[in-house]
């Protein structure tokens, strides 16, 4: 992958396209319609089960979605097909499918490139199925074309809908794309396979990066609400087995007997998004704190008395009693909130709410072993009440708190410089695309 100071050259000559939105193209390229460079099918296989139909395997909407290529390596699912069907939609190498329906107008025309033939393994329902003529249209170009910012933004225009979005046969045939002789399109998807291959695995490394720093995270917070700061102090068994050994001056409680448990009205009042009482649910659980500045939606005081729903004091531990457990933010403002969270009102004479927060949020252990299960994993009022709690005295949970504000921030700030290096390669990689397949660089002597 070149420097930023690196530049790719140009074509020696452009033309004029004829088409507006793609401007000028080198000269010795075409502009041609889908349909007269490849056979289009709408798939109507779906993943049902008849019996008097032959079973397939099934190449499906997630499929395509999430891979580039479609290979003999995927979980493809088990259906059934007439022989017709079979006929129409058995997938063969150089094949190009294309998402046709989304509820995001953005999803639409995400394409995948069959790599392989793949006897009695079908394109499945929404999706279109493309196969390209031989000699005409290389595959790999296709679907590097259509994923290129400037040209899929052509079927997003033409996806109809409200609700769901969804592109018919003809917006996909008549869909317009540049078209340079079928020697250098194998040589822009060579070069692009190259390029994209250096970058994903540079977005794979950094991506691995901050793993092990949220890991790192995790552990350091851990760490220090059960071990302390001092890692000369004598030690002794916590009495609790997800805790293990704890400093010797150290004494373990429950939730219930340092705080009191908050659980909401089970009636979610009427929302606006004006003025009121701040309306908090797990979404919001994304930093330490919750103030003033954050944007969403209030509760009136007439919705409140309405609903019966109760407000929530400030400086309290909110923390998540469903599903995703050991999240958790101080509100420093009044709320209400929503019955996917609970809340410890702390005794401020007993415990820091900081170091309280810190310790809820290395605790997901414990909420994981003692949550029921219905419909959805739940820790009830009694659990949340019961969690084993340590107590280092009270300015010691107060050094440590400050001790973990300074160091996970650190570590934030490393995972934030890291996700933004990420962003710029993802964007370095759909300008790289664009560039090569409309001919705005000239790489036929890159590969």
């Amino acid at each position: 992958m070149r420097n930023d100071s690196q530049q790719w050259k140009q074509y020696p000559k452009y033309k004029n396209s004829g088409v507006e939105w793609l401007g000028m193209i080198p000269d010795g390229w075409n502009i041609f319609k889908l349909k007269r460079m490849a056979e289009i099918n709408i798939s109507n296989v779906d993943k049902k089960t008849e019996l008097n139909q032959e079973k397939v395997l099934l190449c499906n909407y997630v499929d395509v979605y999430y891979n580039d290529y479609i290979t003999n390596k995927l979980n493809f699912l088990e259906a059934t097909a007439t022989k017709e069907q079979k006929k129409r939609f058995e997938l063969k190498k150089g094949d190009v499918l294309l998402t046709k329906d989304s509820e995001t107008w953005d999803d639409i025309a995400i394409p995948a490139c069959v790599e392989t033939d793949l006897d009695n393994v079908l394109c499945g329902y929404h999706l279109a199925h493309i196969r390209p003529h031989p000699n005409k249209l290389y595959s790999k170009y296709l679907f590097r074309a259509i994923s290129a910012s400037g040209l899929k933004e052509q079927f997003w225009v033409a996806a109809n809908g409200v609700t769901r979005f969804g592109l018919s046969k003809s917006s996909i045939t008549n869909a317009l794309f540049p078209l340079p002789p079928f020697s250098e399109q194998e040589k822009i998807a060579q070069f692009l396979d190259k390029e994209t291959t250096k970058i994903d695995n540079l977005i794979n490394k950094k991506q691995r990066l901050i793993e092990l720093l949220q890991e790192k995270r995790t552990a350091l917070i851990s760490h220090a609400v059960t071990k302390g700061l001092n890692p000369d102090v004598p030690m002794k068994y916590s009495g609790v087995e997800w805790l293990g050994m704890i400093p010797e001056s150290w004494v373990v409680s429950k939730a219930k007997l340092i705080s009191s448990i908050f659980v909401p009205q089970r009636n979610k009042p009427d929302l606006n998004t004006v003025d009121g009482v701040r309306w908090i649910t797990m979404e919001n659980l994304i930093s330490p704190s919750i103030n003033l500045s954050l944007s969403g939606y209030f509760v009136s005081q007439s919705a409140l008395l309405q609903a019966g729903s109760k407000v929530l004091p400030k400086e309290c531990i909110i923390a998540s009693c469903v599903g995703n457990f050991g999240i958790a933010s101080v509100n420093l403002i009044p709320v209400v909130i929503n019955q996917q969270l609970q809340a410890y009102i702390p005794n401020k004479q007993k415990i820091d709410i900081w170091f309280f927060r810190y310790f809820i949020t290395s605790s997901k252990i414990y909420f994981e072993l003692v949550a029921t299960s219905t419909t959805l994993v739940y820790v009830n009022q009694t659990s949340f009440g019961e969690l084993p709690t340590v107590l280092p005295p009270l300015a010691e949970q107060e050094k440590i708190a400050e001790y973990l504000d300074i160091q996970t921030q650190k570590i934030d700030n490393l995972i934030n410089k890291t996700q933004t290096s990420i962003e710029y390669l993802k964007e370095y990689r759909t300008a790289l695309i664009s560039a090569a397949v409309t001919g705005k660089i000239d790489v036929r002597e890159e590969v």
